[in-house]
């Protein structure tokens, strides 16, 4: 996983630059990248985020490629975010934390950062489900 770099191999846990201790992957992302707390169901928070950056990725890949319409795309989207409101919320919060650059729309497109972050989370999620 890209976030291995943090890991550190004698315990398997991963640190921050600050030294601070995370006991597993999905945590680390959670409360590190993300900055929110692991209560509550966190795995819920990290499927959602996997679901919008994989949705910029399929503007990327589909819509940008003329392989879907951005209609289709978008209804998509709506479908697999939840409503209309939570896929701008998610665009914003994404741009945010540097995972999309938006240039003159949202979404915009992967970072090197959020194409990373799609791959591990496609993996933590693949392990959980």
């Amino acid at each position: 996983m890209n976030i291995d770099k943090y890991k550190y191999n004698k315990h398997g846990f991963y640190y921050d630059e600050d030294g601070t201790c995370y006991e597993t992957a999905d945590e680390f992302i959670q409360c590190k990248m993300f900055g929110f707390c692991n209560c509550g169901d966190p795995e819920l928070s990290l499927e959602f985020v996997r679901r919008a950056l994989q949705q910029v990725s399929n503007l990327e890949e589909l819509v940008w490629k003329e392989k879907q319409t951005h209609k289709e795309w978008d209804e998509i989207t709506v479908k697999q975010l939840g409503s209309k409101q939570a896929m701008y919320f998610a665009w914003y919060w994404l741009h945010e934390k540097n995972f999309t650059e938006h240039g003159g729309s949202l979404p915009g497109w992967l970072t090197d950062e959020g194409r990373n972050l799609l791959q591990d989370l496609n993996e933590i999620l693949k392990t959980t489900t």
